[in-house]
């Protein structure tokens, strides 16, 4: 409220949800630029200056070059030349499953591989090949059953068996060849309960602990050449998601408002608001829009994390170093701040507060600029 003698003019703050709103639209208009930018032009920059495909390609030669190893030495089944370690796994899960499932070392109308052949009992090989231990095969069989104890185990590795039951409908199931995703009840519980927990928290964790080494490759050497390649492509990503991100706020928070004469953003001007200096009411000085945008860029990064989600996909961004940290503190400030939109009596951010600034609607301040051209005259 200003007074001058016998005139009083009210001046009114946009309302709280329009504070909201003109935070909103400033983010959104930043970062649909961002993700723009990272989409077209700054990260298809990055991946030709760091040549992202070749090390891609050689970070997948050194995985297959590991997983190889387990193939060649009949610890792991593949379905395709081509095929990802996962695709191996879930293959290599059938091979295991027709051991037990079916009498007949090869049985009709089902795939070559599969059938009761003592090779397809991957598991049982590692142990008695590397780990040479069978009476610990037996103690850790035993030790997973226990969950659904869907086999019947005795002293002996001949009289580990899978009961009828279970045998009749996972022998039937694996004749019909389905696909992972339409896997029974049934089958899902031996391949999570069973087969992936024999097979990761004993095999493939052995081999992690202790190594495999074949004709003189190391399984680990080759993983961690291949990860670290994996880690340097992240680590593109991320500075390359950071560097837009402050490219686009300087376009929204500094470039636009120092050029626009009331230093409005984008966002402001399209909806007519402007920032004023909370004691004077008068115009912000360009130290107040440099200091303002620091905590604007700060916002901005909370929509950082969803940058490369183009290229990575929803599950994989949350690999990215540091982008999840940064985006979660982002978003919390960005909370609190709105609080004090809810709390203050003029409307005004947590970041406004710290600046010394209010907003208010272009029309209020014309009607207070003609109310002091009056008076004046």
């Amino acid at each position: 409220m200003e007074e001058n003698k016998d005139n009083i003019i009210e001046i009114r703050p946009v309302s709280k949800w329009k504070r909201f709103l003109a935070f909103l639209a400033d983010f959104f208009i930043a970062f649909i630029i961002a993700f723009t930018l990272f989409n077209l032009a700054t990260f298809p920059l990055a991946k030709l200056i760091f040549n992202t495909q070749k090390q891609s390609e050689q970070a997948l030669v050194l995985e297959r070059k590991a997983t190889n190893l387990l193939i060649n030495d009949g610890y792991l089944y593949s379905p395709a030349m081509d095929a990802s370690f996962e695709d191996d796994v879930n293959y290599t899960f059938k091979v295991f499953l027709s051991y037990y499932a079916f009498d007949e070392e090869t049985p009709e109308s089902t795939k070559a591989q599969f059938g009761h052949k003592i090779e397809n009992e991957v598991i049982l090989k590692y142990y008695k090949n590397v780990i040479k231990d069978t009476d610990l095969y037996i103690n850790d069989f035993k030790e997973i059953n226990q969950e659904d104890e869907m086999f019947e185990i005795g002293s002996t590795l001949d009289e580990i068996t899978l009961k009828s039951d279970y045998k009749t409908i996972l022998a039937n199931e694996l004749l019909e060849v389905v696909n992972e995703d339409k896997y029974s009840a049934t089958m899902t519980n031996f391949r999570d309960h069973v087969f992936a927990k024999l097979f990761y928290l004993k095999v493939y964790d052995h081999i992690l602990t202790n190594d495999y080494v074949a004709d003189g490759v190391s399984f680990k050497e080759c993983l961690e050449e291949s990860r670290d390649i994996m880690r340097s492509l992240q680590w593109i990503a991320t500075g390359t998601a950071l560097f837009t991100t402050l490219l686009a706020w300087a376009i929204c928070f500094v470039i636009y408002p120092l050029i626009n004469k009331d230093h409005k953003t984008i966002g402001l001007s399209a909806m007519h608001i402007s920032k004023l200096n909370y004691r004077t009411l008068g115009p912000i000085s360009r130290g107040s829009v440099m200091i303002q945008s620091f905590y604007q860029f700060v916002f901005l990064l909370s929509g950082n994390l969803f940058l490369p989600i183009l290229f990575f996909g929803m599950s994989y961004i949350f690999n990215l170093p540091l982008l999840f940290v940064l985006s979660l503190i982002s978003f919390i400030l960005i909370l609190v701040s709105g609080l004090f939109i809810i709390t203050s009596g003029y409307n005004r951010s947590g970041a406004d507060i710290l600046t010394n600034i209010v907003l208010l609607p272009d029309s209020e301040i014309d009607m207070m600029y003609r109310v002091e051209v009056d008076h004046g005259e």
